[in-house]
Formats: C-alpha cells, sequence, structure tokens
C-alpha cells in the first residue's frame, strides 16, 4: 500500500520556467512603476530615515532595492530590479554618486522637470522628503540584459540600461510604448504621471 503522507507534492509541477516569462528584448522602451524594498536598515547620515537601507556584510557599501513594475504592453507585470547606491564601499564615493544622478532622474521623469530647468519651481519640485516618496513614482526606461552563467547554466537578467528624460515636446500616450528601439534611432518619451503627494510630516530636505 502507498504511504499517505501530509507533504505537498512537487512532482507533477512544471521544472522548465514558463515560456513568456523570457527575457524582455534589450533596448526595450517600457514605462515602469518604482517600488523600493522594505526591511533593511537606516542612516541619518544618508538622510534614509526609514528601514529600507540595504546594506553589505563585506564591506561598508549601502544602496536602496528597487523593483520596477512594467505597466500595459506586451510585458505587463513584469518586474526589473536595480540597485540605488548610498554609499560605496572602501570610500568610494563614485557608485553614490551614480545613485543619487539615478534618483534624480526618475524624480524628475515623474514630475516633469526638465534636467536643465534650474528655476525656483523647478528645483523645489526637484526635493523630495523621504526616499519612500520613490514609491509609486513612474518613468520610461529602456531596458537592458545582464547575461550570466552559473554551473553551465543561463541565468541572464533583464536589467536597467537608462532612465528616459522628461520631454515636454513628447505627446502624452495612453498606454506605454513597449518597442525595442534600434541604436542611433531617437527614443519616444512620454510624459510623466502626476506627481506623488508630499509626506504629512516633513524631514530634512533630500536635494538633487
Amino acid at each position: 500500500m502507498e504511504q499517505q503522507t501530509n507533504g505537498i507534492d512537487l512532482n507533477n509541477r512544471d521544472y522548465e520556467q514558463d515560456p513568456k516569462a523570457g527575457l524582455i528584448p534589450a533596448g526595450t522602451h517600457c514605462r515602469v512603476q518604482v517600488e523600493l524594498k522594505e526591511g533593511g536598515s537606516s542612516d541619518s547620515t544618508l538622510n534614509c530615515h526609514e528601514p529600507i537601507l540595504q546594506v553589505s556584510q563585506s564591506s561598508d557599501a549601502a544602496w536602496l532595492e528597487a523593483r520596477l513594475q512594467v505597466i500595459g504592453g506586451q510585458y505587463n507585470g513584469r518586474y526589473i530590479w536595480t540597485m540605488l547606491g548610498m554609499r560605496g564601499a572602501k570610500a568610494d564615493s563614485q557608485w553614490a554618486q551614480m545613485g543619487a544622478r539615478l534618483i534624480r532622474q526618475i524624480v524628475e521623469a515623474h514630475r516633469g522637470i526638465s534636467h536643465k530647468d534650474y528655476s525656483p519651481e523647478a528645483s523645489k519640485k526637484r526635493d523630495i522628503q523621504r526616499f519612500t516618496e520613490l514609491n509609486g513614482m513612474q518613468c520610461d526606461i529602456i531596458v537592458g540584459v545582464k547575461t550570466e552563467e552559473y554551473q553551465g547554466e543561463d541565468h541572464s537578467k533583464n536589467t536597467l540600461k537608462k532612465v528616459l528624460p522628461f520631454n515636454p515636446a513628447a505627446q502624452v500616450a495612453a498606454a506605454p510604448v513597449q518597442q525595442v528601439v534600434q541604436q542611433g534611432q531617437p527614443v519616444p518619451v512620454q510624459q510623466a504621471v502626476q506627481q506623488s503627494p508630499a509626506p504629512a510630516t516633513p524631514v530634512d530636505d533630500i536635494p538633487f
């Protein structure tokens, strides 16, 4: 007699990944929504007052981990992960500068600010009170692909190649454009959506 168990039988589950879950082609233009990973540390010296800071176990490096969810189109609901550098290892400031630049690009794209606009109004819109204000922000990006191999198997993954800048001349589309942009061709940029509300309890501004 076959022994009855209360376990979870995985023998009849598919091993292979759903083909629809394959990589988004490199160069694809998508609109995404940002969500920061919760759970982590806080560090007032980095203006990070909430426990969302991810820290290295082997160095001083610290970062925010962002999940970018594709909105609409063929790849609707797919996720791309990226790190927003906050502090580099061994006092290396380059990674932190890259992270700050990326955060600025997201804020500008979402709030409709030209990177060339340094008027008092634009400077005020560019400031955020907390890093968690990034949650829910939307922007247009170009998707990349990072090729990785582990034990003879392909573990390549999608990456954030670049955030597309706000373009006031671009026509607002009802749905995000998802197309592969060939190198050297102009990229159609969509206008960002409405600004996220400021938190009820303000703290130190984080200028970018």
